[in-house]
């Protein structure tokens, strides 16, 4: 029969959704000072900075408690929330830790409000809510754990250091052992930095478990002996040795905590210990043996006592539970304790993990974060989502041409089927000419639809496809014929498929090639700063004679005598000349082809610009005089002294703001380019040497300000001569009364 939900009486309907916290405080913690506020009505003073010292601290406590204050709402921001948390908590006030992000997602927010005061308005009428956190006892002890796991990654990368010292040698004792740190691996170790170099002395030192044979290991310690790879494994071993011992007293201190837990007194439901068959179980019983298979511990569990302190601790043997090893039951120990009362249900906890069933349709394709348990319980983590998701999603809006790159996927659980592929013989091709592996597998995969599936590589792409489908109406998302290229990888949640799949996930992006500023310019065709650079180095006359440096970096080689600026300067100022709208709108714009006539207009603006340019100044009409071959003057650059302003990289995009700022002041381009060329340029002389020139240029940020300052003062544009005359004697070292600015240029 049909199941009927049960409908909610009067007084559950009339419940009220929030519940109001009136004698509620927000704080806005940061590393050197914080901000706290409080009702209106508790003091005639309701908001306060407060310093980050200790005693400062204390002080805030007592103030709160002065002021009545019950409960303290503040975001869980890095880790400088943590000492004041502590104390507030240890004062009897109740805090509530929110999540940031759930603040963020609260609409209606004024912006000449402070953070701390929207805290506690949201607080005080119970839109707050806090994140989960355990009893002092538990957060003790999950600070050591997590320290111990931080020391595991540097075991690990000390580790790296000593296979690579190794390899720089060519001995392949790591290729031929599997762990470099077990007896056989440490041993013969120890043995090389004692001087021992015989590969027949040194493979004695072989256990007899070791698969490889004595030969093999033999052959694998015939290398090319150097000082200096040595030291590096010398000194990478003792590192490992030194954070081995760090945890072994990260052990002990833990099981001092954890013998001071109390143990868990209550237990949901009986416990019921079901023996699996070997065929559910996947394995096959030893012949002769009724003894049941131990379980395989992992060599970085630490040494004691721990399955008896864990079953203590949660009133049941949680490790009897395939795939929960030891350190699994202490991580669920030191992140969650045994009291779950902060969950209502099973279904709020499963939740809080993670684990519920994805709701969204548009793809099942997930995110790690929907597939795995919350940030330090899942098993490997990925890159979270950013902003770049939102430009996927607008470039596929309104791209027609749609291209990606293959989307890597995981795929566990479900029923997937794989289908061979069988080849016929002909004329121009025969399949026994085939590697047996590559024919068998020729194929395709069909997937039950029962499957997890998690980006692996592409999860940016996966959102803002998602994102994207979201977005159309049902008609246009019925018409899509768009497909994506994706590549499918078998993923196991044991632990050795946990570490291949973060394996690939680290290896896919540490060996991503990031694109280059010039490569950009040169291949795209969506964005208009890049066409226009392109328009500009293929048909205006300054530029077409391979006059533009195409090096990755900004600067000009001293080598280079025919370059009048770069190709990354370019773009820059080009940007900078081309932008309409806010900065995030802008970079959309770039990010999406614009229709042709756009394109033109664009193309057109900068030609016209430049030619300008070129009219007012007499040393770019010479440079578009010169032959191809030709070297530009060397009175405009040079090592001597510096030469023209106007022939650095670094003029452009300054001459470009300071062309925007004096059109906002009502300055004509014209009228702009006509004084920009009556202004001193040489870098030895006033007023560029000790600002841009110093013998060779001075590129800092505060100095390309201040230059941009005297150059809207020169072309009288910037008529606050006091500030300008104090930085740029600052940066001079020079006495202010000694100071003069050079006379703005006028309009005749």
């Amino acid at each position: 029969m049909k199941k009927h939900r049960q409908t909610k009486t009067k007084s559950e309907t009339s419940k009220p959704l929030h519940e109001p916290e009136p004698d509620a405080a927000g704080i806005d913690v940061g590393a050197n000072e914080i901000w706290v506020a409080v009702a209106p009505d508790r003091t005639e003073e309701p908001v306060r900075r407060f310093g980050a010292f200790t005693r400062e601290l204390k002080a805030i406590v007592q103030w709160l408690r002065n002021c009545g204050i019950v409960t303290v709402a503040m975001e869980s921001t890095g880790v400088y929330w943590i000492p004041l948390y502590q104390l507030l908590a240890d004062a009897g006030l109740k805090v509530c830790l929110v999540n940031a992000r759930h603040v963020k997602n609260v609409p209606g927010r004024k912006s000449d409000v402070r953070d701390c005061q929207w805290l506690q308005y949201l607080h005080s009428v119970g839109l707050l809510r806090a994140s989960y956190r355990p009893e002092q006892a538990i957060c003790a002890a999950r600070s050591i754990y997590r320290y111990r796991q931080n020391l595991l990654t540097q075991a690990a990368q000390h580790v790296q250091h000593m296979q690579a010292s190794l390899d720089q040698m060519n001995i392949k004792l790591h290729h031929v052992i599997d762990d470099l740190t077990g007896i056989t691996g440490l041993a013969i170790i120890e043995a090389i930095l004692d001087g021992k170099r015989d590969p027949q002395q040194l493979a004695k030192l072989r256990d007899h478990r070791i698969k490889a044979s004595e030969e093999t290991i033999v052959k694998a310690l015939e290398g090319d002996w150097r000082s200096e790879h040595l030291f590096v494994l010398r000194v990478a071993w003792e590192n490992w040795k030194q954070t081995q011992h760090q945890i072994q007293k990260c052990d002990q201190q833990l099981l001092e905590y954890t013998r001071q837990f109390e143990a868990c007194t209550t237990i949901a439901k009986p416990i019921k210990i079901v023996r699996l068959s070997p065929e559910v179980a996947g394995s096959q019983p030893v012949a002769g043996s009724s003894k049941p298979r131990r379980k395989k511990t992992s060599k970085n569990e630490p040494q004691g006592p721990w399955r008896e302190e864990l079953a203590r601790f949660f009133g049941v043997d949680l490790t009897a539970i395939p795939s929960i090893s030891v350190l699994t039951g202490i991580t669920l120990m030191t992140e969650l304790g045994n009291d779950l009362g902060a969950f209502k249900t099973a279904h709020h906890f499963s939740s809080w993990l993670c684990l519920c069933p994805d709701n969204e349709t548009s793809s099942r394709i997930k995110k790690t974060e929907e597939v795995h348990s919350s940030e330090l319980l899942r098993d490997w983590l990925q890159r979270a989502l950013t902003d770049r998701s939102d430009d996927i999603a607008h470039y596929l809006a309104n791209q027609r041409q749609r291209f990606f790159n293959a989307v890597v996927v995981g795929v566990y659980g479900g029923n997937p089927e794989w289908h061979a592929i069988s080849l016929r013989k002909s004329k121009l091709f025969d399949p026994q000419d085939l590697n047996q592996r590559v024919a068998e597998s020729l194929g395709f995969l069909a997937l039950s639809g029962a499957e997890n599936l998690f980006a692996i590589d592409g999860q940016h792409r996966v959102e803002g496809v998602k994102r994207f489908i979201q977005q159309l109406p049902e008609k246009q998302r019925s018409e899509l014929q768009d497909e994506i290229c994706t590549i499918f990888v078998a993923h196991k949640t044991s632990a050795t498929g946990v570490q291949r799949t973060r394996r690939l996930f680290s290896t896919l992006n540490r060996t991503a090639k990031p694109v280059s500023l010039t490569e950009i310019i040169a291949l795209d065709e969506d964005d208009i700063v890049a066409i226009v650079c392109r328009s500009l180095l293929e048909k205006h006359p300054l530029f077409q004679q391979g006059r533009v440096s195409i090096a990755r970096q900004k600067s000009i080689s001293p080598d280079d005598h025919r370059s009048i600026t770069s190709l990354v300067a370019l773009y820059q100022a080009m940007g900078i000349y081309l932008t309409q709208g806010s900065a995030k709108q802008w970079q959309r714009f770039r990010s999406t082809r614009p229709s042709e006539e756009s394109v033109e207009t664009y193309v057109q603006k900068a030609h016209k610009f430049w030619d300008r340019l070129a009219e007012s100044l007499p040393e770019l009409q010479a440079i578009i005089q010169l032959r191809q071959d030709e070297d530009i003057p060397a009175t405009l650059r040079n090592q001597e002294d510096g030469g023209d302003v106007l022939f650095r990289p670094i003029f452009p995009p300054m001459m470009i703001r300071c062309l925007r700022t004096a059109g906002k002041k009502g300055m004509s381009e014209s009228e702009f380019i006509k004084r920009l060329s009556r202004i001193p340029r040489r870098l030895s002389g006033p007023p560029w040497r000790g600002l841009l020139w110093d013998g060779n240029m001075i590129t800092r940020s505060k100095n390309q300000k201040v230059a941009e300052a005297l150059i809207l003062w020169m072309i009288g544009v910037n008529q606050r001569s006091g500030p300008l005359r104090q930085k740029l004697a600052e940066i001079l070292n020079r006495n202010l009364e000694d100071f003069h600015l050079p006379d703005p240029i006028s309009s005749k």
